[in-house]
């Protein structure tokens, strides 16, 4: 339907310096490492996981967040955990935006833009094709409603699956 072309790579590295776009797609108790030298220009990557990212990367490319709210509330409660900033940060999503926007070395978390700003034409998104983009997200429950009912397709199409029954009949009706 895209006309896009899958790589196969030996290491996260490779797969990364290849890719125009990145999904991150990892386990939080297993984090990927991305260096920014392995990021091209003009590349997206797209975190819906965990991963350890180099600091000039972040500081070079232009972050949207999926919702900054709701990420100013992950921060905020990360400050006021009992185990400290840091314990609360461990292996988190946005912690390596996090840490840096903590340090200053990034805008407030107020000021970073959402996808929706830029769906709305608030703001520009990519000015450029040498822009470096960095989308993260934190878990909004529509992406796995959308990616959900992406697979429910796919399987119905390749006749996959067994029909559950979940109820006699609706609570609601």
């Amino acid at each position: 339907t895209y006309h896009v072309e899958p790589v196969i790579a030996a290491s996260s590295d490779e797969a990364v310096s290849a890719g125009d776009i990145i999904s991150v797609a990892a386990s939080r108790l297993k984090p990927v490492e991305i260096k920014n030298e392995c990021l091209k220009k003009g590349s997206t990557i797209l975190f819906t996981g965990a991963a350890t990212i180099d600091p000039a990367y972040l500081t070079d490319c232009k972050v949207f967040f999926d919702n900054a709210k709701m990420h100013e509330a992950y921060m905020e409660e990360a400050h006021n955990d009992p185990a400290g900033v840091e314990a609360a940060y461990k292996n988190k999503m946005g912690s390596s935006i996090y840490r840096l926007i903590d340090q200053g070395k990034l805008p407030p978390v107020t000021e970073i833009p959402s996808l929706g700003d830029v769906a709305c034409g608030k703001i520009p998104g990519r000015t450029s094709d040498e822009d470096r983009i960095c989308m993260m997200t934190g878990g909004m429950p529509v992406e796995d409603v959308a990616w959900a009912y992406e697979l429910y397709t796919r399987a119905k199409e390749m006749g996959l699956g067994i029909k559950l029954k979940i109820w006699d009949s609706p609570h609601w009706s």
